[in-house]
């Protein structure tokens, strides 16, 4: 889902730089250059706000947010002696949706007629939606900063640990402490931790008697000490995956059909060979029909990763 700001307000945008992986300050000035709904110039290369390094942001007068729709910003900027552009589409809405999509894009892909309902009244029903679809996962599938603290799994062949985060897929790790006692905590070095994005946890290796990480420990495989791990990192999708914003529009369908009295009893489809027989009484907190539901197959690859048992 794009960035939203509320029509006839003031309100910023953002861009982050990165060189490697790491955020990194352009050469010189950021500029920006805006056009709303209908191509209409607001800005012309104006420049941005330094908010911390890699970081910029511009803030929109309230008097150039009237026209409803999606806006343009053009970011330019030179890093490492090359110029560089990045587009930025946002929009411009009469009611900000904490949901996984707005009002005109559920519009645009349902198959129901809601032409009488309003912008307010579809939030709701949006809202509700990623509630239940949030549930669901074990959380939020947006980008988002954590800081966790997890036991580690000690691997004694390897000398390493294993820390199985809650969030994925990791975008970036910040810090990364080990605690084996309240006395005896040692930072680690993030550009030696192995990240496994998608299944969300990290991996650590080269935990020997030279480098002293175990307290009183000279031979680690034989101490049952489990450190405790803090990490802060980042997890989550920048956009919103195509398959989270169909189930949104799926659920938002059934909640609405089941308000409005529309759901029906089905006791058997068949497509092919496959079949699969169940009635549609169970209420719209079900995520419609567990197992074999569109709802749960479209959400399944975005469990988190321990509601996925993908690390043990």
């Amino acid at each position: 889902m794009l960035d939203q700001i509320l029509q006839n307000s003031s309100d910023s945008i953002d861009i982050e730089i990165y060189k490697d992986g790491s955020l990194t300050d352009a050469d010189g000035n950021v500029t920006v250059t805006i056009s709303d709904a209908n191509g209409a110039i607001l800005y012309t290369n104006e420049i941005a706000t330094k908010s911390s390094t890699g970081k910029y942001q511009f803030t929109l007068a309230a008097d150039k947010t009237a026209v409803l729709g999606t806006y343009s910003a053009v970011w330019s900027f030179t890093l490492a002696l090359t110029a560089m552009q990045h587009t930025q589409p946002f929009q411009v809405v009469s009611a900000i949706s904490l949901g996984y999509l707005l009002p005109n894009e559920y519009r645009a892909k349902t198959t129901l007629s809601v032409s009488e309902k309003t912008d307010e009244q579809l939030n709701a029903y949006i809202n509700r939606a990623t509630y239940l679809i949030e549930a669901y996962l074990g959380g939020s599938v947006r980008t988002k900063t954590y800081e966790e603290r997890q036991k580690c799994v000690i691997d004694y062949p390897n000398q390493g640990v294993h820390i199985q985060l809650d969030h994925a897929p990791i975008l970036s790790v910040t810090s990364v402490t080990l605690e084996y006692s309240p006395n005896y905590i040692i930072s680690l070095t993030t550009t030696t931790v192995k990240i496994s994005s998608e299944a969300g946890y990290l991996e650590y290796f080269g935990i020997t008697p030279e480098s002293s990480l175990i307290a009183g420990v000279r031979d680690i495989s034989t101490t049952n000490i489990r450190p405790i791990a803090t990490v802060v990192y980042t997890a989550g999708y920048n956009e919103i995956p195509e398959r989270v914003v169909l189930a949104t529009v799926r659920l938002v369908d059934q909640l609405i059909n089941q308000e409005t009295k529309e759901n029906q009893t089905v006791k058997s489809v068949s497509i092919g060979d496959y079949s699969e027989s169940y009635d549609n009484m169970s209420g719209p907190f079900s995520l419609g029909k567990i197992g074999k539901d569109e709802v749960v197959e479209l959400l399944k690859d975005y469990k988190h990763p321990i509601m996925r048992n993908r690390f043990i």
